[in-house]
């Protein structure tokens, strides 16, 4: 999972899919936290953008602390140092486009959220998964927070091009006022379905 400072340095046009960790020997190979369920992501030949700048996958292997990704322009231990903390993305484009009614959870974040009845209720600032649903975090204006199950009888629409969504609260769906102590921070999440839609 992405901290929330991975997010929110994220450049526009691209997609997290892992965060460098730390080197691993001495020959330039990283330790990289993977976050993309597609198998195929950092294949090699693969091209993955870091810093700002493309590399090309050129190895790929499991390790117990996540995977170990050596890349062609990186050939030494010091050029690996140098890439420690960094946010690997992808371009937005090379996401293939979600099945209908499903949605990438970047395509969620900062979603202006309403009701039926019009009344606005906050942005969505993150996205928590679950064994059966995710649940999106809607906050207004810093100061309460609801928490919306993403489930058919709940949202009733997501309007992707206009950046709203409209839910129906169910009985028992209140917002709850938010502290220094429980306010969350926005992450990213790796995008999942809902239901689950393919992988990036």
């Amino acid at each position: 999972m992405a901290e929330p400072s991975e997010a929110e340095s994220q450049r526009t046009g691209y997609i997290q899919v892992g965060v460098v960790r730390g080197v691993h020997g001495q020959g330039g190979e990283l330790r990289v936290e993977a976050q993309t369920g597609n198998p195929l992501r950092f294949t090699p030949g693969s091209i993955v953008h870091i810093q700002d700048s493309p590399y090309t996958v050129e190895t790929t292997r499991r390790a117990p602390s996540g995977l170990l990704l050596k890349l062609e322009e990186v050939t030494s231990d010091a050029d690996a140092r140098l890439l420690t903390n960094a946010i690997i993305e992808v371009p937005e484009t090379e996401i293939p486009p979600a099945p209908e009614d499903t949605y990438y959870h970047f395509q969620v974040l900062d979603m202006a959220v309403v009701d039926t009845g019009g009344t606005y209720l906050g942005r969505v600032i993150e996205v928590i998964e679950t064994g059966a649903n995710d649940v999106y975090v809607v906050v207004k204006e810093g100061v309460e927070e609801l928490l919306v199950p993403a489930i058919a009888s709940v949202v009733v629409s997501v309007d992707v091009e206009t950046g709203q969504m409209t839910i129906d609260p169910p009985e028992g769906l209140e917002p709850r006022a938010l502290t220094a102590r429980t306010k969350p921070k926005r992450r990213r999440i790796p995008p999942r379905r809902k239901p689950r839609p393919p992988q990036f």
